[in-house]
C-alpha cells in the first residue's frame, strides 16, 4: 500500500540526506494514496474473501491482521443484545472482552481518526464505548464483510481487523537475533487456529511474585551476596563504575561491550548511577517498569530458566496474554534482552549492567515466539500494566506504517487509559528509514524513540521526523547524512547492542549474542532513564508523564546541525543530565538536606 505523509521533508531535505532518488513528489504521493484508499474502501464494500486473502498475504503488504478475527467497540453491556447483534451480523455469538470500563469518547476527548469513524457511521456525538470484544467469525465469513455488516448495527461504535505488530528490529536483525523464535509455538495465524498456545504450566512452574519484595542484596548490587561498595570498581569523579566484567575477566569490563551506556555517544549511565545513589534510590529503586514484549526469562520452571543475571526479587506479578496464563516466559529472547537493558543485575561481578538496575520489572507477554502480536492482545497488556502499578511501560514493537489510530482504537484507548493513570509510555519509532512513525509510537501520549549508532549518527534503519521525541543508541550502520560530522557512511557497520539473553533455540541457554540492533534497543534506554528520573525526585513526587517527557527532551544532547532536527528529535538521550539536580522542570524542594549533602559529596 502506498503512503502519503504530510510531514515528509522537502525535496531539499531529501537531496541533503542522499535519498531523493528513492522518493516521489508529494503530489504523486497524494494521488497514489488517494487511489489506494479508494481501492481499500472498495474491498471493504465488496467484501470478497479472495480479495481479502490477497490483501493479507501479498508479499509486499506490511499491514497484516489476523484472519477470522474482528475487534468491536460496543456501546452496550447487555450480553443477550450483543449475542443477537453479533449473530445477525455474520459473526459467532462469542467474543473475548478486552475492557468493560466505560470510556467517554466524545469528539472533544478523542483523536480525529476515531471521531471520523463515528461520523462515517452517522453517530457522531456523545459516544460511550462500554466494552470491547475480539470476535471469532463464523466459518466462511471474511473480516471485511463482517466489519461492513457490524458497522451498520446500532450499538457498534467501531469494528476493525486485529492488526499484527512486530518487535521493532530491522528485518535482517529480527531474523538473526530472535534465534530462539519458534520455541513451543507458531505465529498469530497459528494461534488463531488453536485454543491454547505453548506448554501449559505445571506445578513446578514459578510465576512472578504476587508483590515485589526487596532484594536481599547490598544497595549497589542486585544479587544476594553481591559486591560491596567499591571493590575493583566504584565511584570516581561523579561517576559510578560497576564491577561487572562483561565478556572479560576484568572488573568494569562491561564497558567494552556496552558502548551505549558509557561510550562517547552513550547515554552517560555512570553519571546517572552516581546521582541515583546520592538520592538514596540506587538504580531507580522504588519504580516499576512493565516490559510488554515476548516475555522475560524471569523464573525457573517447566523447562524454562531465569536469566543468570536476574534475581527473583526484581520481578513483580505479570501475565502472559498470548497463552492466557500467569507465566510470561520468554520463547524468543527479545523481551529478556529489552528487560536486561532496563534492569539487568549490576555490580555483582557478573556479565553486563542494566541502566535502571534497581527498579522492579513487570513481565507482560504480548508478542509470541516469532516476535509478533495483535493489537487486541497488546491493548490488554497496556491496561494490565497500568492497573497493576507500573510507572513506566516499554513497547519495543511496531505496527506497519499504514496502520492508523482508526485501525487500532482498542490500543489507542488503552494508551489513553494508561496516560490518565500517570504512566510514562515509551515506544520504538520504527526501522523503515521513513518519516512515517508507526503505532504505538505515533500516539501523542507516547515518547517515540529513534536510534543512533556508536558514532553518534542516526542509524541507517531508524525512522525520523517530527514524530520522534529523541534518539538513543540502537546500533548498526550510519545513515547517509552528508554534512553531519558523525556520519561517514558508507563505512563498516557500528557495533550492535549487547545484553544477557536467550541464545540459540533453547529457552534455558543464555549468552551475550550479537545481532541485536534497532529502535527496539533504543526504547528501553529511554524507559530506564524515565524510571531513574522518577526515582531521583528531581521532578518532585509522582511527576506527570508530560513532565518526565519534557525533562528527557530538554536534557538530551543535540546531534547534527540545525538542519538535522528532523533526524534526531530533541537529541541523544542523556541519563546523566536528566537525573542531575536542577535544570528544566526540577523541584529542588523535594530533596532533603541529607540527600543534597550526599549528592555534593558524590560529585566532589
Amino acid at each position: 500500500m502506498l503512503r502519503f505523509d504530510p510531514r515528509a521533508p522537502t525535496a531539499a531535505d531529501a537531496v541533503r540526506r542522499g535519498r531523493a532518488s528513492n522518493r516521489t513528489t508529494l503530489a504523486s504521493q497524494a494521488a497514489a494514496a488517494a487511489a489506494a484508499l479508494t481501492l481499500q474502501a472498495a474491498l471493504l464494500i465488496c467484501c470478497a474473501p479472495a480479495a481479502e486473502a490477497a490483501h493479507r498475504l501479498h508479499e509486499g503488504e506490511r499491514a497484516r491482521y489476523l484472519p477470522g478475527k474482528v475487534v468491536v467497540g460496543l456501546t452496550s453491556t447487555e450480553g443477550t443484545d450483543v449475542e443477537t447483534m453479533l449473530r445477525s451480523s455474520g459473526a459467532l455469538g462469542q467474543g473475548e472482552a478486552i475492557s468493560s470500563e466505560p470510556e467517554q469518547t466524545s469528539p472533544q476527548g478523542i483523536e480525529a481518526p476515531l471521531a471520523a469513524i463515528a461520523a462515517s457511521s452517522g453517530r457522531l456525538g456523545s459516544l460511550t464505548v462500554r466494552q470491547t470484544r475480539v470476535l471469532t467469525l463464523s466459518k466462511g465469513v471474511s473480516v471485511a464483510s463482517a466489519i461492513a455488516r457490524l458497522k451498520q448495527r446500532e450499538g457498534v461504535a467501531w469494528a476493525v481487523p486485529d492488526y499484527v505488530a512486530n518487535m521493532a528490529m530491522p528485518e535482517g536483525s529480527r531474523q538473526g537475533a530472535g534465534a530462539s523464535a519458534g520455541v513451543h509455538e507458531g505465529g498469530p495465524k497459528a494461534r488463531a487456529a488453536q485454543a491454547a498456545e505453548g506448554p501449559q504450566p505445571t506445578k513446578g512452574a514459578e510465576p512472578p511474585p504476587t508483590s515485589g519484595g526487596e532484594r536481599s542484596a547490598s544497595p549497589e548490587g542486585n544479587e544476594p551476596g553481591g559486591a560491596q561498595e567499591g571493590g575493583q570498581a566504584g565511584e570516581k569523579g561523579g561517576e559510578f563504575i560497576p564491577n561487572d566484567p562483561g565478556n572479560t575477566n576484568v572488573a568494569g569490563g562491561w564497558r567494552r561491550l556496552q558502548w551505549n551506556f558509557a561510550g562517547p555517544f552513550g547515554v552517560k549511565a555512570p553519571e546517572a548511577w552516581a546521582h541515583l545513589r546520592a538520592d538514596g534510590a540506587p538504580g531507580g529503586r522504588g519504580v516499576v517498569v512493565a516490559v510488554l514484549d515476548t516475555g522475560i526469562a524471569y523464573a525457573n520452571g517447566d523447562g524454562f530458566k531465569r536469566s543468570p543475571d536476574f534475581t527473583a526479587g526484581e520481578f513483580v506479578k505479570g501475565y502472559d496474554f498470548v497463552a492466557n496464563d500467569p507465566y510470561p516466559y520468554d520463547r524468543n529472547g527479545h523481551g529478556t534482552f529489552v528487560a536486561g537493558e532496563i534492569a539487568e543485575a549490576t555490580n555483582n561481578h557478573k556479565d553486563l549492567t542494566g541502566l535502571a538496575y534497581g527498579v522492579k520489572l513487570m513481565p507482560v507477554r504480548v508478542l509470541d515466539a516469532s516476535g509478533e502480536g495483535d493489537a487486541s492482545t497488546i491493548a490488554k497488556g497496556v491496561r494490565y500494566a497500568a492497573s497493576h502499578g507500573a510507572n513506566v511501560i516499554n513497547l519495543s514493537l511496531e505496527f506497519a506504517g499504514e496502520v492508523t489510530a482508526a485501525d487500532v482504537p482498542e490500543l489507542t484507548s488503552a494508551l489513553a487509559y494508561a496516560h490518565r493513570r500517570g504512566v510514562v509510555i515509551v515506544a520504538a519509532a520504527g526501522n523503515e528509514d521513513s518519516t512515517v512513525i508507526p503505532y504505538p509510537a505515533r500516539d501523542s501520549r507516547v515518547i517515540a524513540v529513534g536510534a543512533t549508532t556508536e558514532h553518534g549518527c542516526l542509524a541507517s534503519y531508524s525512522n525520523y521526523g517530527r514524530g520522534v521525541a529523541l534518539v538513543a543508541p540502537g546500533g548498526g550502520t550510519d545513515a547517509n547524512l552528508p554534512g553531519d560530522p558523525n556520519c561517514t557512511a558508507p563505512r563498516d557497520s557500528g557495533r550492535d547492542i549487547y545484553q544477557e539473553t536467550l541464545k540459540g533455540s533453547s529457552p534455558d541457554v543464555f549468552g551475550m549474542p550479537g545481532g541485536y540492533e534497532g529502535t527496539s534497543m533504543a526504547a528501553p534506554e529511554v524507559s530506564a532513564t524515565a524510571a531513574l528520573v522518577i526515582a531521583s525526585g528531581v521532578l518532585g513526587q509522582k511527576p506527570s508523564p508530560a513532565a518526565v517527557r519534557a525533562r528527557l527532551t530538554a536534557t538530551a544532547t543535540p546531534l547534527g546541525d540545525e538542519a538535522d532536527h528532523l533526524d534526531y528529535g530533541h537529541g541523544l538521550l542523556n541519563a546523566g543530565a536528566a537525573t542531575e539536580n536542577g535544570g528544566p522542570g526540577a523541584v529542588a524542594a523535594t530533596r532533603s538536606p541529607r540527600k543534597r549533602r550526599a549528592r555534593q559529596r558524590a560529585a566532589s
